[in-house]
């Protein structure tokens, strides 16, 4: 009687040795895709705060200039603009854009049919500072932001 050896199936140190080759790469992946949402995250955190950086640029330029506009006054980093609503009724809009608590506003008062009203909005939250400068017969301004990004416009 003879008897034959057959090797079927894997050694216990070959097992082992591809169990840890499979949890290295399995680490590996992990910590990868963990990178890759991280960065998505911040990615996507800028871009909300550069858009609303845009979004108020774009509302300040359109209030600057409407086509309404009638008198621009500045006064202690404070913008005053007067819209002529009709001249023949005297109904005009007083706007006014400024920093208060860390948020760029807008102040609006409307005087028309309807008597006076008056309302506030924030244009832009995380406000470091608010400059207005005035060079000759041009006017800037210029936001900072918390996160130190900044914009200079000129009216």
């Amino acid at each position: 009687m003879s008897i034959t050896s057959k090797n079927e199936g894997f050694t216990l140190l070959e097992i082992i040795i591809s169990l840890g080759i499979s949890v290295s790469l399995l680490l590996v992946i992990i910590k990868i895709n963990a990178d890759i949402i991280g960065d998505y995250c911040n990615n996507s955190e800028e871009s909300i705060l550069e858009d609303n950086f845009d979004n108020a640029m774009l509302n300040l330029d359109n209030l600057i200039n409407g086509y309404l506009v009638s008198d621009i006054k500045v006064e202690n980093n404070k913008i005053t603009i007067k819209y002529d609503v009709d001249l023949e009724k005297n109904y005009y809009k007083i706007k006014s854009i400024y920093l208060n608590n860390n948020k760029l506003m807008i102040s609006t008062i409307n005087h028309d049919s309807n008597g006076m009203s008056s309302g506030q909005n924030v244009i832009l939250n995380n406000v470091k500072e608010f400059n207005v400068y005035i060079k000759e017969a041009l006017i800037y301004f210029e936001i900072i932001t918390d996160s130190g990004e900044s914009r200079i416009r000129c009216i």
